[in-house]
């Protein structure tokens, strides 16, 4: 089969699930203030009460900060031995997960402004610094430095949203078993870019609704032949050409019943000379009825690089799925269960990553991790929640593992 019908299948058997995103707040999730301020989109678009715009042409309006952040401590335990053990998982033990927003609303209707600076396995960068002018809910248009509109997992990776412990595979930055051999997943979350992005909503139907988002960015980064995920988060174009995207969601909101599906695409060069290209497919869904949430998500990655044994261009393609379904058992507490997966076709894998053949040490050029996932959580107050989960690894050319996992955080 080749890498375009596989892509092509992929995203059809992502199909079949049903519609998914721009829903802003997960049902059965406490929003808190982390998660609005991480999600602006999260502020309500509500048109003011008649009341309410007669007080405000009443009374000036000034500049209306908001601070908010997060601290999260995690822990993974890799419990196979191994006389390798670091090399296996390279994340294994505490991390620490920190952030803090500040978001400002200025005296001119519609424009604001919002920083955000983390603090965790990448040191301390910015996530985000941008000003945003609101039209209305049909037009809103960003610029600066922002997470890409892309998908579901990009704008809810923060460890107090997420209900599980570890990100979901395609999108993984650490915790991460034969995280140096696969390189990561499909994209970092959060994939974050400097450039332009504008977006909105309309209302089709009572409960329905149409979002759209565009963007232009710098574009992810890499050297060949897969993408630098480290590199790519430096403020520098590689390359001086931009990357375009964008995200097609629709949703429907009934009694205690919502429905939401999104399709993403992402297009850029990542090489210095601008020659190599990638290419990203997403299609995403959530369904929440009461208590009980059903998320997945399917990424696909192509991206061609240079053989440097003949130097003809060859690509390969990198995908991954993530499903996910958790209840809320009692106030604050839930039960989660996830299945997720990575691919690598067409390149192979060593101690150095993917790539051509490196040794005895290399696999076949087909690479795959299946992980189930079971867990709960506990918020007993005040945005604190802790998270505990079971985590075994199934690997086509590895070793299985296990890993547990365990976290704390607050947001505010």
């Amino acid at each position: 089969m080749s890498r375009w019908m596989s892509l092509v299948l992929l995203l059809a058997l992502g199909l079949a699930g049903g519609p998914a995103l721009f829903s802003q707040e997960e049902p059965g999730e406490p929003v808190t203030a982390e998660a609005s301020a991480e999600d602006p989109a999260v502020e309500s678009e509500a048109e003011p009460t008649e009341k309410t715009a007669t007080a405000e042409t009443e009374k000036p309006r000034g500049f209306r900060w908001r601070v908010g952040g997060s601290f999260g401590v995690s822990n993974g335990w890799l419990t196979a031995e191994s006389k390798h053990r670091r090399g296996v998982m390279p994340d294994e033990g505490v991390v620490g997960e920190f952030a803090l927003t500040a978001s400002v609303k200025t005296p001119l209707k519609g424009l604001r402004a919002k920083a955000r600076v983390c603090w965790g396995c990448h040191t301390v960068e910015l996530e985000d610094a941008f000003f945003e002018y609101r039209a209305d809910s049909r037009l809103r248009v960003r610029a600066g430095r922002f997470s890409l509109p892309f998908g579901h997992i990009n704008e809810r990776h923060d460890q107090n949203v997420r209900r599980t412990v570890s990100k979901p595979l395609p999108y993984i930055m650490g915790n991460m078993v034969r995280q140096r051999e696969f390189n990561l997943g499909v994209l970092p979350a959060p994939t974050v870019d400097n450039g332009i992005a504008a977006g909105g909503k309309f209302s089709l139907f009572s409960g329905g609704q149409l979002s759209y988002d565009a963007f232009a960015v710098a574009g992810l980064k890499g050297f060949g032949p897969d993408l630098n995920f480290i590199t790519s988060r430096q403020f520098r174009d590689l390359n001086g050409e931009p990357a375009l995207g964008g995200r097609v969601g629709f949703s429907v909101v009934g009694s205690g019943v919502s429905w939401n599906f999104s399709g993403s695409y992402m297009w850029g060069n990542y090489d210095p000379g601008g020659r190599r290209n990638y290419q990203v497919a997403a299609l995403a869904s959530t369904l929440d009825i009461g208590p009980f949430s059903l998320k997945w998500e399917a990424v696909a990655r192509q991206t061609e690089y240079a053989n440097p044994d003949n130097g003809e261009d060859n690509s390969f393609l990198k995908y991954g799925y993530w499903i996910q379904a958790d209840l809320e058992v009692a106030r604050g507490v839930y039960i989660v269960a996830a299945l997720d997966g990575l691919f690598v076709t067409d390149l192979y894998l060593g101690p150095n990553g993917p790539g051509l053949p490196q040794g005895s040490n290399t696999t076949d050029d087909h690479n795959r991790i299946t992980r189930i996932v079971g867990g709960v959580g506990y918020s007993p107050w005040g945005g604190i929640l802790l998270k505990a989960a079971a985590e075994y690894w199934e690997f086509s050319d590895f070793q299985d593992s296990w890993v547990i996992q365990g976290s704390i955080g607050w947001a505010f």
